[in-house]
Parts: structure tokens; C-alpha cells; sequence
């Protein structure tokens, strides 16, 4: 029996995690995709399933579906694992039966609690370590836990007020590894007293992010894994005027990952440029800037940004359209239920799906209304299912109930099936 399946899409994740919980001796499997993802858990019978929410073939929402609804899996705990933690993705994952719930960034001192309180036997007593090779690599991820000279020995023979030169010296010109451990140097100093940057929400969430997911990373994966950041760290020590001018310039950086960060800082710290960014960043070549660029919008919550949201309901990226679909949610106007309409009642099937969720997680009269008639006209199964789901989310309306008892006679199975697990919990 394997101990973890983790359904992730993007490496860098799959491999930070692994990691993690190979030091405790508890094994993972990685897939990167929801219909991989289903395949391994049925080949390996894991103790616990990592989800993340947004994969690029099918959601974690649906996988979560099949995991449920499937006498093998059941029973296996789900942890979902998403970068929208609002109130509504939370509540849709505990009801279709997702135990536990961790935002990403991943928190792993949360993910730690809920993987021990739902599988607790191996989190407390992990297997035997294999031995350790006769040169240990430094462990980098226990770096932040000692004083910045330790994470970058430069800083122990250079003056206090002078680090802050050194450090971005070294972020500019040091090379890969020594780039990583600058960032951890810096992640280390803001827990100290005469932390210098760590002034804005930001700034506090990016050390934290830091600290938090490096805690088994060995010195040679330093570079690959943040010094790749260090555009965004260097934009961090600027002073705090210049903050958002250095974060809304790391948008033109070749690396997606730059680009992402800027996106979601600029956010946290409310700045005035962070819409017009995120509606430029939904032609990003990149499927995680997209998604970023869409939850920014969805958090701006103006109905100025309904039009470009529309739009990107038809993004090729399943990901993108969930997150798409959550930030027209998330407005809720008037203006945003019309054109959720339109696209259930006349889109392709792919955006009609998301629109059929959104009008649900509104769930206000007139888009009760609009799934009735959608349930009426479009005949696709995969809008039909997802409709099922809708009309079972707003089933006390009078009509949404009637058009879902419909559906439980529906000539293809799925969408039965979807239509009668509403209907049997009364």
C-alpha cells in the first residue's frame, strides 16, 4: 500500500513535496493529471490523496466526484490543496466529501496537522529512513531556523547595516546556488527583530511562502528552485515606495514564476496597477499567470473586469476557466450573471460547464432562472452533468427541483447519476 497519491500538474510542486515527506519516510506517488491521478490511485491503494484543485485535463473537484463515488476509493481521506481559498471552493470540496482543505502557497506545519490527523499512524511513527549517503548535502530547508550568517557565511566577516549591499549583490551576480541561499538569508533576518523588510502584506507572505516550502530542499536544488525568484526577492528590499514600480516590471521577466508572484504581491499590498496587470496577464503564454491573473480579478470584484472574464471562459487551460468562472463569481453582478447566460445558453460546451457553476455559487434568482432554461435547451451531456450539479446546489427553488428530477431520467448515465445523488438527500 503506497502512503500518499499527490495529483499535482506542476513539477517544481510534485518534487518540493516529495521531498518533504521522504525525510519523515512516508512514500509519494505523483501523477499531473486528474485522469492519471484516478489510474494510480487504483493501481497503488494510497493511505491519503494529495488534490490539487486546478488540473489541466479535469478539476479536482470532479476527481474528487469519482474518488467518492467509487467503492474502491471511497473511504481514502482527501486533502485538497488550492491557490483559491475562498469560502465557496471550500464549502463545494467539503461537500462533495474532500476531508481537509490547505491553501497554497503550501503551509506544510498545516499540512503536517491535517495529514497526521487523518492518517496520524505514520506521520507519528514514519518508516526507517534509508541511511544516509557517507557526504550529507546541507539541508537548505532548515537553513531559515539559524541566524542569515549561517544561510550565506558571506554575511558572518560583513558589518549588520551593510548585509542588505551584500545580499542583493548577491542576488544579481552570485550564481545559482548561492542566489537560493541568499533567498533563504533573507527569509531567515525577517524573523529577527531588526527585520528590515518585511513592512508590507506582501513582503510577510513571501518569507513566510519561503520558509515554509524549503524545508527539505539540499543546497544544490537551491538555485533551480529560488533562484529563479530572485527578481521578485530583489523588488522585496527595494524601499517600500518603489515596492509595486519593481513588482509591475518583474512582469516582463521571462520566467513565469516571476511573473505569477508579482502578480499575487500586488495584490495582497492593494496597488492601484494590479487590474490592468491582471487583464495583460490573461494573454501570459503561461496556464498559472493566467489562473493568477483571473483570481486577481475575481478579488478586485469591479464588473468593469466582466467582459475580459467572459472571454477567458474559453481559455484552453481547464484551470484557467475554473478560476475565470470563480472571479465572475466572486463579482456577482448583474452584469456577470448576463453574461454567465449567455455563455450557458450559447457557449462551447467547456466554458458552458464553468458558467453552470459560477450561476450556481452566485445562486440569486435570475441565475436559478438561467440554469432552468439552460437544463431545457443544451443537450451535451458534460453541460448537462454539470448542470445537474447547479440545479442540485439552488434544488429549493421550486423549478430547479422539477428540471433535476428530469435529468434523473436522462438517457446517459452520468448525468443520471449526478442528478440522483442530489435528489436522494431529499
Amino acid at each position: 500500500m503506497t502512503d500518499i497519491v499527490h495529483i499535482e500538474d506542476t513539477l517544481q510542486i510534485q518534487e518540493i513535496v516529495q521531498q518533504y515527506f521522504k525525510i519523515k519516510g512516508v512514500e509519494v506517488l505523483a501523477a499531473p493529471t486528474g485522469r492519471e491521478g484516478l489510474q494510480l490511485v487504483l493501481r497503488s491503494n494510497p493511505r491519503l490523496i494529495l488534490l490539487d484543485h486546478q488540473l489541466p485535463d479535469i478539476s479536482g473537484l470532479e476527481v474528487s466526484r469519482w474518488l467518492r463515488s467509487n467503492d474502491i476509493t471511497r473511504q481514502i481521506p482527501i486533502i485538497m490543496l488550492s491557490v483559491d481559498d475562498s469560502v465557496v471552493v471550500r464549502e463545494e470540496a467539503l461537500q462533495i466529501g474532500v476531508n481537509a482543505f490547505v491553501p497554497k502557497p503550501i503551509d506544510f506545519a498545516l499540512l503536517d496537522y491535517e495529514v497526521e490527523k487523518l492518517i496520524g499512524e505514520f506521520a507519528k511513527h514514519p518508516r526507517p529512513a534509508s541511511p544516509p549517503d557517507p557526504i550529507e548535502t546541507p539541508n537548505i530547508g532548515q537553513l531559515y531556523r539559524q541566524p542569515p550568517a549561517v544561510a550565506l557565511p558571506v554575511l558572518a566577516n560583513t558589518p549588520r547595516e551593510a548585509w542588505a549591499t551584500v545580499l542583493e549583490d548577491t542576488l544579481v551576480n552570485g550564481n545559482p546556488i548561492e542566489r537560493g541561499l541568499a533567498v533563504v538569508a533573507l527569509a531567515a533576518w525577517q524573523k529577527e527583530p531588526d527585520a528590515p523588510y518585511n513592512f508590507l502584506a506582501g513582503q510577510r507572505h513571501f518569507w513566510h511562502y519561503v520558509r515554509h516550502n524549503l524545508a527539505s530542499i539540499a543546497a544544490e536544488d537551491a538555485g533551480g528552485l529560488w533562484g529563479e525568484l530572485a527578481p521578485v526577492v530583489r523588488a522585496l528590499i527595494y524601499p517600500p515606495d518603489r515596492i509595486p514600480e519593481a513588482l509591475a516590471l518583474c512582469m516582463h521577466s521571462k520566467r513565469h514564476e516571476v511573473r505569477r508572484w508579482a502578480l499575487r504581491i500586488l495584490l495582497e499590498n492593494q496597488d492601484s496597477r494590479v487590474g490592468e496587470l491582471a487583464v495583460d496577464a490573461l494573454d501570459d503564454p503561461k496556464d498559472g499567470v493566467r489562473a493568477m491573473a483571473a483570481l486577481v480579478l475575481g478579488h478586485l470584484q469591479d464588473s468593469a473586469y466582466v467582459p475580459v472574464l467572459t472571454r477567458t471562459l474559453n481559455d484552453p487551460s481547464n484551470g484557467v476557466r475554473e478560476q475565470a468562472g470563480a472571479a465572475l463569481a466572486s463579482i456577482g453582478s448583474e452584469m456577470a450573471v448576463m453574461a454567465l447566460g449567455v455563455v450557458l445558453l450559447e457557449g462551447s460546451s467547456d466554458a458552458a460547464e464553468v458558467a453552470a457553476n459560477a450561476l450556481a455559487q452566485i445562486g440569486t434568482d435570475e441565475s436559478a432562472e438561467l440554469l432552468v432554461e439552460a437544463a431545457q435547451e443544451r443537450q451535451e451531456s458534460p453541460v448537462l452533468r454539470q448542470l445537474a450539479h447547479a440545479l442540485g446546489k439552488l434544488k429549493h427553488y421550486p423549478r430547479c427541483k422539477i428540471l433535476l428530477l428530469k435529468l434523473t431520467r436522462h438517457e446517459d448515465e452520468s448525468v443520471r447519476q449526478t442528478a440522483r445523488s442530489y435528489t436522494l438527500l431529499g
